[in-house]
């Protein structure tokens, strides 16, 4: 199964997860939209944007949201913090092609 059908087959608690943890808007990137991603081998890399943190400090935040996807989708994960990318060349890198999956 692919990362597209996997978010698909995830979307409800996935969508819960976001609103939990604050995110604001999540977008799928990297390798895991490409024919090179390697269910064996690869992450599913994520563009979040989180809003202020409700309950938990940023850190909590952003750690208990990666350590939550890796559970709800049983794979390794990376989360990118939008507001923390300062790299232009990355940020639009990342830009090009992006999925979006959630946003509030």
């Amino acid at each position: 199964m692919g990362p597209i059908s996997l978010l698909e087959d995830h979307r409800e608690p996935l969508e819960r997860l976001c609103r939990q943890y604050a995110v604001r808007r999540l977008r799928l990137f990297g390798s895991a939209l490409t024919d090179r991603w390697d269910p064996l081998r690869s992450d599913i890399d994520f563009l979040a944007e989180f809003g202020p943190p409700e309950g938990m400090d940023a850190f909590e935040r952003y750690m208990g949201f990666v350590l939550a996807l890796r559970e709800l989708l049983g794979h390794e994960v990376e989360v990118v913090d939008w507001h923390a990318a300062k790299n232009p060349f990355f940020r639009r890198s990342a830009e090009r092609l992006t999925v979006e999956l959630y946003a509030a």
